[in-house]
């Protein structure tokens, strides 16, 4: 299936063939997300947040799971923020990819950046602590988990 074949049945909501693809096909899920992305961020059509999240509940690799959440995630939180309780269902998202694929740095990052400071969204201050530390095992010099943590201890005092 081409690129363009694969936007239509985006467009068209034809999850199960989406799902099918993704899971008889090798190195799909790249070139499926970017096109969620693109339909997603690009177009701000709603289909690619249902096809995202429907193979992210529905695919059988906790990779995929991870991937398609954090897609729907992005999906939410960049083209369709405008919607009432984007913020809030793409935490979950972000939250469920992070589960899936509790070690990927890109996930842990994207969720302190974007949900950190929005004045739309209060990230726990527990989860948030947890996050930076969780990333700082995985990266000890990275800036945002050093700056948050750094933020949340003078809250303290």
């Amino acid at each position: 299936m081409i690129e363009q074949d694969i936007k239509k049945v985006v467009l068209k909501c034809e999850v199960l063939k989406l799902l099918e693809l993704i899971e008889n096909k090798s190195n799909c899920n790249d070139l499926v997300s970017g096109i969620l992305f693109d339909v997603g961020i690009k177009d701000h059509n709603i289909t690619a947040y249902f096809c995202a999240a429907y193979i992210a509940n529905n695919a059988v690799s906790d990779i995929t799971k991870a991937t398609f959440h954090h897609m729907a995630s992005v999906i939410l939180t960049c083209g369709l923020v405008f919607i009432e309780g984007a913020y809030d269902l793409g935490f979950y998202h972000e939250m469920k990819a992070i589960e899936y694929s509790q070690n990927n740095k890109k996930y842990i990052l994207y969720l302190l950046t974007i949900y950190t400071g929005c004045p739309d969204f209060e990230m726990d201050c527990v989860i948030q602590e947890k996050m930076a530390r969780t990333l700082l095992e995985l990266d000890p010099n990275n800036d945002v988990a050093l700056r948050l943590l750094k933020k949340g201890q003078e809250k303290m005092m």
